[in-house]
């Protein structure tokens, strides 16, 4: 077996580089699962953006990242064992910030944007259904730069055809009062 012909350096880089790559692989698929396996421990009292970077992912990273351009150095480079340390810990830390920026932004992906349906009042949006006189229907206005599908009542006598332009005069119970928008000459 090839492990025998390795010097001692080698063999740690390949020893903590395999441990770390199957437990980073097996942590990766049980967080995609839906497990938060961040590693963070308790928080409070401290900046979460700190921690960001010293999760579980990100320590493995570093760790596999280290090992396996480590061996490459030593094994396959034949590069000197202090070179060979400082090129496997510049990738390590490589390593260790490009996984925290991958998870921070799949996290980021999950993240529910919170805001008060009052912001509605005064947006002009969209029918999206049919709204017949004093009928609840629905419209779709943006808010928060994301468009948002709320339950409308038409306050008009008249009936709101799919599509067509409207404005929020106001929210009741979280179902907004509509009428159709009419742009003004000029607009």
């Amino acid at each position: 077996m090839f492990f025998e012909y390795l010097d001692s350096y080698s063999k740690f880089y390949f020893i903590l580089a395999s441990i770390s790559t199957i437990m980073f692989v097996i942590i990766m698929i049980m967080t995609f699962m839906g497990h938060d396996y961040s590693g963070h421990g308790s928080t409070e009292g401290f900046s979460t953006e700190a921690f960001e970077l010293v999760s579980l992912q990100s320590v493995l990273a570093f760790f596999m990242g280290f090992g396996w351009v480590g061996l490459a150095a030593k094994s396959e480079w034949d590069m000197s064992n202090g070179v060979s340390v400082i090129i496997a810990g510049i990738f390590g830390v490589a390593m260790m910030l490009f996984t925290s920026f991958l998870m921070k932004r799949v996290k980021n992906l999950n993240k529910q944007v919170q805001f008060d349906i009052s912001e509605c009042v005064g947006i002009i949006g969209q029918a999206y259904t049919i709204l017949e006189p004093n009928k609840i229907g629905q419209v779709q206005v943006k808010v928060g730069g994301k468009l948002m599908t709320y339950d409308a009542i038409n306050n008009t006598e008249e009936t709101i055809s799919s599509f067509s332009p409207i404005i929020v005069k106001e929210i009741d119970k979280n179902v907004l009062i509509i009428e159709p928008y009419v742009r003004e000459k000029g607009e």
